[in-house]
């Protein structure tokens, strides 16, 4: 009689000692589960979001300065790589959210539907694809290379006799401009020196 209740013991033991660890388990998942949910997520935009691995800004600004000195802010629309926007290359749609945004895109203004926040957002739906400078120009339907940029209103203008293209990302010199990949919270400028 002694042995029976010490293995009823044992058993119950037993079951406490799993009903613990299945609780841990799920515990354990669940903090897993929010933390990789949460990677990489920063600013969301106030464009559409849905099923994006993540949302990542980077600021940018592209500059002339003439040779007067006279430095041109070039304009960079809202809504590019969105529906209803500027939307002129396709090659990553797979990446964003069919129909509604490219994995890259800008977004407009919380005061101004029409201003450009002053953010790329990089925002994709699948991994398989790191997003470059080049991407958002070519999506924009405007020229970059390391060397060239051609933006709206402008010829393409190149490093060589009509002056130089330099790239600054967080203040550091870059020395490769369309194959920089975006990351979050840069602060990309890109100015074009003309002779």
């Amino acid at each position: 009689m002694l042995g029976r209740p010490l293995r009823s013991g044992r058993r119950s033991e037993k079951r406490a000692f799993l009903i613990l660890l299945l609780v841990v388990v799920v515990v354990l998942g669940a903090a897993v589960y929010t933390y990789v949910s949460n990677q990489g997520s920063s600013t969301s935009p106030p464009g559409p979001v849905g099923t994006h691995l993540y949302t990542w800004s980077a600021n940018l600004t592209i500059q002339i300065y003439t040779p007067d000195n006279t430095v041109i802010t070039i304009p960079i629309p809202a809504h590019i790589g969105q529906q209803a926007g500027i939307w002129m290359n396709h090659t990553l749609d797979d990446y964003g959210t069919p129909g509604v945004t490219a994995p890259v895109f800008t977004t407009a203004s919380l005061d101004n539907s029409s201003i450009y926040d002053g953010y790329v957002y990089v925002s994709p739906t699948k991994y398989g694809h790191t997003y470059t400078i080049a991407d958002f120009f070519s999506i924009w339907g405007q020229y970059i290379s390391n060397s060239c940029i051609q933006v709206p209103g402008y010829p393409r203008l190149c490093t060589g006799p009509q002056g130089r293209l330099w790239t600054e990302v967080n203040n550091n010199a870059i020395p490769s401009t369309a194959s920089h990949i975006l990351q979050d919270h840069e602060i990309i400028s890109i100015t074009f020196f003309q002779n």
